[in-house]
């Protein structure tokens, strides 16, 4: 007779569209996967995962952190971590120390993380590196904002540097294509 292997089960943590095809990878390979995420998303409703509502992972990482420790307990193997969305990917690297006991998982040195997670420092790589980026600007307020439409090309694009904490104001919208330069009110522009 012939015993069974034990096998890592997978844990994605964020369930958009990314997620989603995640799980759908792993279930399809006969992998059991815990999908997580802190909103009720797209891979919620995948047919393989069994999927759980969890802390913010940024606004409320100790509550994050202890929520998927604790889920962790209840397998005698390491879960492996697959993350798919900035929210995680940041948090885990942060995290990364108090979850290695935990979990098994891969990812680059924070260092790296930050410039992926952080557009500004992404472009600024780039840059630095010789890969050509359109002019970009990063003004910190409305005043700075008024500095410099005059002198844009339009159309522009505008996005935000941390697509995570841009997402919690505008969910799905990437960022907003301006055709020209607002008009100014007569008063107090």
């Amino acid at each position: 007779m012939t015993g069974t292997k034990a096998q890592n089960i997978a844990f994605v943590l964020g369930l958009s569209e990314t997620g989603l095809g995640a799980i759908r990878s792993l279930g399809r390979n006969g992998i059991k996967v815990i999908g997580l995420d802190f909103r009720k998303d797209t891979g919620f409703y995948s047919k393989y995962s069994e999927c759980f509502l969890c802390p913010h992972p940024i606004k409320q990482s100790e509550s994050f952190l202890q929520f998927i420790i604790e889920l962790s307990r209840k397998y005698c193997l390491k879960p492996v971590l697959f993350l798919t969305s900035d929210d995680f990917v940041h948090s885990i690297s942060r995290m990364r120390d108090e979850l290695s006991c935990h979990f098994l998982f891969t990812i680059p040195s924070s260092e790296v993380i930050e410039s992926i997670v952080n557009k500004r420092l992404q472009y600024e790589k780039a840059q630095s590196i010789g890969i050509p980026i359109p002019l970009t600007f990063y003004p910190q307020s409305l005043e700075e904002v008024k500095e410099i439409q005059d002198t844009l090309t339009y159309p522009v694009f505008i996005k935000g540097c941390f697509s995570y904490l841009w997402k919690d104001h505008f969910d799905t919208i990437k960022g907003f294509l301006i055709n020209n330069a607002p008009a100014c009110p007569p008063k107090g522009c």
